[in-house]
């Protein structure tokens, strides 16, 4: 009796030492977002693609950026464009 209770308990222990893989995916992922934050904390890369493709400015045009907290990030982005024609630019700083 004692071996068969021991084998019982051996394979529960195994069992519960195992997450399950949606808890692992999870775990890792949240793992990924704290490494980006701790290699830049204030989100100064959040823009660097588009700013790699924003084109200069026409010749005597003077660019406008609108720098702000999550209400200016939403301008444009879900709410539709705003000042449209104007050179315009929205960098606001939102961290999902």
């Amino acid at each position: 009796m004692k071996p068969i209770l021991f084998a019982v308990l051996f394979s529960l222990s195994a069992l519960a030492q195992a997450p399950p893989q949606d808890e692992i995916s999870t775990l890792q992922t949240q793992l990924e977002r704290g490494q980006t934050i701790l290699k830049d904390g204030p989100n100064l890369a959040r823009y660097r693609m588009e700013d790699a493709d924003l084109a200069l400015p026409a010749e005597g045009v003077q660019r406008v950026v609108f720098m702000g907290d999550s209400i200016t990030d939403a301008w444009g982005r879900q709410y539709g464009k705003f000042f449209p024609g104007k050179p315009y630019v929205n960098r606001g700083k939102h961290r999902s």
